[in-house]
């Protein structure tokens, strides 16, 4: 999505973020708990020259105080927390309002892993690749 603003919740090493980067969005914001892998990540975006923050901290602690809209959301838990888990965690409680208009949330799950969506937010799309599965949200009232 050129010009995109993204989020990359559960960050890692970035890939999804920075792909974004690459491919024409404007900026990015890398959310990863792990000091040792925002420390890698920072030293990944510097590589590439890009500019960008790392904030090292849980997803579940920084989305309550989170303000801005993304029109990109990357949710990139680790496999073994199940849709219901993030649920409790209410990591996904709050995710719409990050969302900017038209945009998308891409969650990357083990096909285990079922979260139903609720109001505002719907499944748009959905691929399984092997144990893993990619699902596309979007606002209920997004094209």
């Amino acid at each position: 999505m050129p010009d995109a603003r993204v989020l990359d919740l559960f960050a890692g090493t970035g890939a999804y973020g920075i792909e974004a980067l690459s491919r024409g969005s404007k900026s990015a914001l890398f959310i990863e708990q792990n000091s040792r892998t925002a420390e890698a990540l920072q030293q990944n975006l510097g590589s590439l020259e890009y500019s960008f923050p790392v904030l090292t901290t849980s997803v579940e602690n920084w989305l309550p105080q989170a303000k801005d809209q993304y029109d990109l959301i990357f949710l990139d838990p680790p496999y073994d927390q199940t849709g219901a888990e993030l649920s409790r965690w209410k990591v996904v409680q709050g995710l719409e309002r990050l969302l900017a208009p038209s945009g998308r949330i891409i969650w990357e799950h083990h096909t285990s892993s079922v979260w139903s969506p609720q109001e505002p937010l719907r499944e748009v799309w959905r691929r399984t690749y092997g144990r893993s599965t990619v699902t596309f949200l979007a606002a209920s009232d997004a094209r």
